[in-house]
């Protein structure tokens, strides 16, 4: 009876401690361009990038305009696709792959993923992978990989 009691215990002060904890949880795919995010982001980055850990933002095949990318508590992981799309800032452990076309990014603290088409950065603190295209950086504090 007695190691019951502890095991409730302890379960229980573990539960308590999940909020505190920080942990971000990952906001569950609510639609198909979300679910697309997902793929595409799983091809893109590889083995290593665990889908869990973001919440997903899929974008259309045309013209995206994401004013702020910090909508989420937790990390978060944005897809263009196609079209010309726009973030204002990329926070820091925030993802975004462009797509095709010219995609922009006045600030990016996290990574940006431009693929094909003319991508700039205004201030990159972040890590920069321009892709296929003319890529240009303004300021470039961080790294940016042609």
């Amino acid at each position: 009876m007695k190691r019951f009691s502890l095991l409730v215990t302890v379960a229980s002060m573990l539960v308590a401690a999940m909020p505190l904890s920080r942990v971000a949880q990952a906001a569950p795919i609510s639609d198909k361009a979300d679910a697309q995010c997902a793929k595409l982001a799983i091809r893109t980055l590889g083995t290593s990038f665990n889908p869990s850990n973001y919440a997903f933002h899929g974008g259309t095949e045309g013209n995206d305009d994401v004013i702020r990318s910090d909508v989420t508590d937790g990390p978060d992981l944005f897809c263009g696709f196609g079209g010309v799309d726009r973030i204002d800032t990329i926070a820091e452990g925030d993802v975004f792959l462009g797509g095709a076309d010219n995609d922009f990014v006045t600030r990016n603290n996290g990574t940006f993923y431009g693929e094909a088409g003319d991508d700039v950065v205004g201030f990159n603190n972040g890590t920069f992978y321009g892709g296929a295209g003319d890529d240009l950086v303004s300021f470039n504090f961080g790294t940016f990989v042609q």
